[in-house]
């Protein structure tokens, strides 16, 4: 997550079951820093998780495996339906560029 102009990066874990509630906000959005929260929540804890939501990339994923392996992971619902969106947006435009690129079709009747 990154706010205002400045882009500085944010990493916030969430409690769904809680609301949900900001659970630990830290600067930064890498693997050292989400490994920080597992090393905060401890190893006992970390082997409780059942589940947990991570945005799309290797460095969320990283420190999952590499703390809470038994955690099931699942993609962050708002970055799913960015993708989408962009997937579509993307469609849209490469059929409009078809569409005039290929110039009007026949006329008559």
């Amino acid at each position: 997550m990154s706010w205002r102009n400045g882009h500085r990066d944010l990493t916030v874990v969430a409690d769904h079951d809680r609301d949900p509630a900001v659970a630990w906000p830290k600067q930064g959005h890498d693997a050292a820093t989400l490994e920080a929260f597992h090393d905060e929540l401890g190893h006992q804890h970390c082997g409780q998780l059942e589940a947990v939501s991570l945005d799309i990339g290797g460095a969320d994923t990283k420190a999952t495996d590499a703390k809470a392996p038994s955690a099931r992971q699942c993609v962050d619902p708002i970055h799913l339906l960015k993708l989408a969106n962009e997937a579509t947006d993307k469609t849209r435009r490469q059929a409009r560029n078809l569409h005039r690129d290929l110039g009007p079709g026949p006329r008559g009747g």
